[in-house]
């Protein structure tokens, strides 16, 4: 019989002619309990735990005139009830925060379901179902920490038990970083740790490495808690030895702040006509993101008096004279230090290189000369001949019209009106490429003084007008 099962004794009466009854059961062990007896107790329904019983029953026969007569006849018959499993089971508790915990159930051939306390319990054995399993807790641990183990076990019966323990973790370390980030890259982070156990007389080993993803800590000296002021931006990973071969790692980043690398972009042509405007834009990368707190300072210069860019003096050299859009005074010297993106008109001829310094709020310093040159020429002037002569044999002669050069591609517009020397229009055109023939209706004009105004918008939106006399040689 299996752990908790029931069985069915049944009696039979003795083939005699007395009056006689079965009389009630006896069991042998507190362990067994009569669910149920019928009227005639010849049956009875028992459960019972484990282990080897022995049931009696009596005759009872019943007399005319005296008491009933109790004979002492028993039949005994024994039943065997099998072992329930054990679920007990036994600990190796862990030495060191995060350790492995060994557990062993000790009785074999049964199934095993394991459960712990929480969500950081990690099983290192292969499977949670063994007679025995290792584990380990992830997390820290400041003082001594239980977790709780469960062990339900089931026999091939179906019979199942189980037990509960605590395993004991031992306290670990804790770590304390002080730190101080790299900048400038100027190679002066500094980098120690203490460790705190609340022990007394602890001693701590370390072992460095600048590699995070790793475990090899044959990088940097050893025994030494504190790396010194000297340290480059990176990862930082340690591992704190003490007691019973037991360790801790962990590891730290040491940044590198205010690292900047100047650059410039512009906005608008890089050539025109005075007045031309340009705007530029700072384009700096900085280590740390946006470079919030940085100041900058702008100087643009004249080719010929610019100084080499690895010279320049922000605080003192004499730049060209600019016209800043978002500063008060119109014309100022071409610095500014106030702007990160000035707009810069010049207003005077010449080719200039633009220069930026910027400071990054930890006061790291990048200088940039733009590599490309400002080229600003004077106003858009138009070139009208003083003579012309509709029959001339050379063709370019016979015509009067304004020549531009390599100028003309920064015409917008162009208008020109001729008058004869009463003050009457009698001839206009408005594209730059052509010109008057010296006719007027059909016909060559008569030999004289014309005069004549033109005006011209380039690009930019400048206007240019001009206007003067020339000499017709007609028929």
């Amino acid at each position: 019989m299996a752990c908790g099962d029931t069985f069915l004794l049944q009696a039979t009466e003795p083939n005699v002619n007395e009056n006689i009854t079965i009389q009630n059961w006896q069991v042998s062990s507190s362990n067994i309990e009569i669910l149920e007896e019928n009227n005639s107790v010849t049956n009875a329904v028992l459960i019972a735990t484990y282990n080897t019983y022995t049931f009696e029953w009596w005759l009872k026969k019943q007399g005319t005139l005296q008491e009933d007569v109790f004979c002492n006849v028993k039949e005994e018959i024994e039943v065997n009830f099998v072992e329930e499993p054990r679920s007990d089971f036994e600990i190796i508790h862990p030495v060191c925060e995060n350790g492995v915990a060994t557990l062993n159930a000790g009785e074999a051939n049964l199934n095993y379901e394991w459960t712990y306390d929480n969500d950081n319990g990690v099983l290192v054995s292969e499977e949670d179902t063994l007679q025995e399993i290792k584990l380990k807790w992830n997390t820290d641990v400041a003082e001594d920490s239980t977790h709780i183990v469960t062990l339900s076990v089931t026999d091939d019966f179906g019979c199942s038990t189980d037990s509960t323990n605590i395993i004991r973790e031992p306290k670990g370390i804790t770590l304390t970083f002080t730190m101080e980030d790299e900048t400038c890259e100027k190679g002066n982070g500094e980098l120690s740790v203490t460790p705190y156990i609340n022990e007394i007389d602890t001693v701590f080993t370390y072992l460095w490495t600048m590699e995070n993803d790793v475990n090899d800590f044959s990088y940097l000296e050893d025994s030494i808690y504190n790396l010194g002021d000297t340290l480059v931006a990176g990862w930082y990973k340690i591992k704190v030895n003490y007691r019973n071969n037991c360790f801790k790692i962990d590891s730290i980043e040491i940044k590198n702040l205010g690292a900047l690398e100047a650059d410039i972009t512009n906005s608008g042509e890089l050539k025109g006509f005075v007045p031309h405007e340009v705007t530029f834009n700072d384009a700096s990368s900085f280590d740390d993101g946006e470079g919030a707190g940085a100041s900058y300072i702008w100087r643009f210069y004249l080719t010929e008096k610019a100084p080499e860019s690895s010279k320049i003096n922000f605080d003192s050299e004499d730049p060209a004279t600019v016209k800043f859009e978002d500063k008060e005074t119109d014309e100022i010297k071409g610095k500014d230090e106030e702007h990160k993106n000035p707009v810069v008109k010049f207003i005077e001829p010449g080719f200039y290189r633009t220069h930026l310094k910027v400071t990054s709020k930890e006061k790291c310093v990048s200088k940039i000369t733009f590599p490309e040159i400002i080229e600003i020429e004077a106003n858009l002037e138009v070139k009208m001949p003083n003579i012309f002569s509709p029959n001339s044999a050379i063709p370019e002669n016979r015509f009067f019209k304004p020549d531009f050069g390599e100028k003309i591609e920064a015409v917008s517009t162009f208008d020109c009106k001729v008058f004869n020397r009463w003050g009457k229009e009698i001839y206009s055109w408005t594209n730059e490429n052509e010109g008057w023939d010296g006719k007027i209706n059909g016909n060559v004009a008569a030999t004289g003084t014309y005069y004549y105004v033109a005006e011209i918008k380039d690009l930019t939106g400048n206007i240019t007008k001009s206007k003067n006399s020339f000499y017709l040689v007609g028929e």
